[in-house]
């Protein structure tokens, strides 16, 4: 008897099986589409707690388990395919913007999409097209798995795509959530692997929470006040973990819905883990 947690007999399994458990291993995660605009990001809240560039940075890192053997890299990438925005004309056709990236790694089996722009990144930065007909584009081939900003809901909408258009696009999302709230977890990898919040292994910083979750919301809730409770000088403004009912962010998400858009339900949270 031993309490040695290890399997060290992982090697000689039949290669179908440590082929299924790297599969096993892969995490559910959110791909996004552009860089988030801090200030238009928390909108109100300045100076932002934290620079959310830095965590789409961390977010496009490879899998864990694509750093471990060339069995476990070869399964890390056989499901996934790079998609280059630039070389695709009709990406650049449906949106173009300082801040969209030029490169995705996406597996359409397990990943969503999630689009950070919303109309009052416009001032600041240059863009043609609709970036919602892009994020509904690129969700059609994941199976609608697509999520938006709640401020995308505003009055004021970007390009010049007619309101037609923009219905449209929106009932592609077949899958789609709205992201009401951000919360930026600030803690280290190892703890955040730990803590089994963000995949099995960890590589999955960004995480969308489905708003009847309460449990779950929770335990990010109280992993992310913990983490910042433990960081001394280097916080630039705390954040509110104010916990919000089902029901009160029902009313928010109904009282901003225009009669022509779908009666999308509220989904989720975004949490995002920076360096």
């Amino acid at each position: 008897m031993t309490n040695d947690p290890q399997f060290h007999l992982f090697d000689q399994l039949p290669t179908e099986l440590r082929l299924a458990v790297w599969r096993e291993c892969l995490s559910h995660r959110v791909v996004e589409l552009d860089y988030a605009w801090d200030e238009g990001a928390y909108l109100v809240i300045l100076p932002t707690p934290c620079e959310l560039r830095k965590t789409t940075k961390i977010n496009r890192r490879p899998p864990i388990i694509s750093w471990v053997c060339r069995e476990s890299r070869l399964i890390a990438f056989e499901a996934s395919h790079c998609l280059d925005m630039d070389s695709e004309p009709h990406l650049n056709t449906r949106w173009s913007s300082d801040l969209r990236l030029k490169k995705l790694r996406i597996n359409p089996s397990r990943d969503a999409i999630h689009l950070n722009w919303t109309p009052c990144y416009e001032p600041s930065y240059q863009y043609s097209g609709s970036a919602l007909d892009c994020l509904a584009w690129n969700a059609a081939s994941l199976k609608g798995r697509g999520s938006l900003m709640f401020d995308y809901l505003d009055n004021a909408f970007d390009g010049e795509a007619p309101i037609e258009d923009r219905i449209e696009a929106l009932q592609r999302l077949k899958n789609g959530a709205v992201v009401m709230r951000i919360i930026v977890v600030h803690t280290t990898f190892e703890k955040a692997m730990k803590s089994g919040l963000f995949g099995l292994l960890g590589d999955a910083p960004i995480q969308l929470v489905d708003i009847s979750d309460e449990v779950r919301i929770g335990a990010l809730m109280d992993f992310a006040e913990r983490c910042e409770s433990e960081i001394k000088g280097s916080i630039i403004k705390k954040q509110d973990f104010h916990r919000d009912s089902v029901e009160s962010v029902k009313t928010i998400l109904k009282g901003k819905l225009s009669k022509h858009f779908l009666p999308k339900e509220p989904r989720h949270y975004l949490t995002y883990i920076p360096p």
